[in-house]
């Protein structure tokens, strides 16, 4: 497989998320549950199978890059072995709750969120009767200082509100309810019933008060993958944000039998220099009166450059057509609508002035 870093900038200790074929692994003699990643030299990379992808059809792991300049790009292999897997050691922050560190986390939660539950072991377990409006419960991070990038794997147990949170603040906005602070979210987004067990999956922006252009509240399309499909409530995903100076990239994965797929993605223009805290929970809006529950598996927090490096399977090396740039941009839903919406009017020009040519000939004639 190769990496290309398509950042102006040099990139270093740089996880990649790779998703391969497990039966590609197979025929090649490779045990998903017992392998290693080498460069083109054979020597090992730190790496991390993300171990819900272990049984699946697509494996998915994280293998830290040691070093790329700008356009430079390298090989990886895949081989059988006993590597060491330590993801404490592959990203700035890792935790899979086996417990509730102390030192790493603290529990807010607004008054009126009743018979709260926070549980660490397998993965983090949060729940909390919402018994009014703008109510939250969640658990905060350390400090962190962009340009960084915070990966999530979550589990909406409800379909209520929003379920299943990851929430990137500013520092000082986090103690306020995600509509009050500023940062950027990635949300499970039930719709408010008490009797759902489905949502949609919403991104945000809050760089500004309500009604201002730096507002961006419960935005269910996205530039790819276009409207957000329906959820239900046991399905697990993969949250990922990325935050710099330039804007915020937010993707999701789905998990599946089949494994990790990319589903949604978007970019937003308004960046984040301040230092950040992480926000993992629930909330509500206007409805309440109901439980919420989620389990958030894993986090890790990880450097951040945009674009991210390019990961391709099956090759050595990535050759990219100079039409790639275009066929990217013709690739976002949004676009796709300036284009038609040029082409239109376009077409409307040519029509106009070929009636108005028309008109001229035959005011000559007469």
């Amino acid at each position: 497989m190769a990496v290309k870093n398509k950042a102006d900038v040099a990139i270093e200790n740089y996880p990649v998320l790779i998703i391969v074929d497990r039966d590609e692994l197979l025929k090649d003699g490779v045990d998903p549950s017992g392998m290693c990643v080498v460069d083109s030299a054979g020597n090992p990379l730190a790496f991390w199978v993300i171990p819900q992808t272990l049984n699946t059809s697509k494996v998915a792991m994280y293998v830290a890059i040691p070093y790329l300049a700008p356009g430079e790009q390298t090989t990886l292999y895949i081989v059988s072995g006993s590597c060491e897997q330590r993801p404490e050691d592959l990203f700035i922050f890792f935790d899979d709750f086996k417990r509730l560190d102390p030192s790493r986390w603290i529990i807010v939660s607004s008054p009126r969120v009743f018979n709260v539950t926070v549980r660490a072991g397998r993965g983090l377990y949060l729940s909390g009767m919402f018994a009014d409006t703008q109510q939250y419960l969640k658990v905060l991070s350390q400090p962190f200082t962009p340009p960084l990038a915070v990966d999530a794997l979550v589990t909406p147990l409800t379909g209520f509100d929003h379920d299943a949170c990851l929430d990137v603040y500013v520092l000082g906005t986090e103690g306020a309810h995600p509509s009050e602070a500023r940062g950027a979210y990635i949300h499970a987004w039930g719709w408010g019933s008490p009797l759902n067990t489905s949502g949609t999956i919403a991104w945000y922006r809050v760089a500004g008060p309500p009604g201002s252009a730096e507002f961006l509240w419960d935005v269910t399309t996205w530039e790819e993958g276009g409207s957000s499909p329906v959820w239900e409530a046991g399905e697990t995903f993969l949250f990922r944000i990325g935050v710099c100076a330039e804007g915020v990239r937010y993707e999701v994965y789905r998990l599946s039998e089949e494994g990790l797929e990319r589903i949604l993605a978007n970019w937003n223009g308004l960046g984040i220099l301040n230092e950040t805290v992480i926000g993992l929970g629930q909330e509500c809006g206007g409805a309440y009166g109901f439980t919420q529950r989620a389990v958030f598996h894993w986090v890790a927090v990880r450097p951040y450059v945009h674009p991210e490096p390019r990961v391709e399977v099956g090759v050595e090396r990535i050759v990219e057509s100079p039409l790639e740039p275009i066929l990217e941009f013709l690739s976002k839903p949004a676009n796709q609508m300036l284009v038609a919406w040029s082409v239109a009017i376009l077409a409307i020009s040519l029509i106009f002035v070929a009636k108005m040519l028309r008109g001229g000939r035959r005011r000559l004639k007469g």
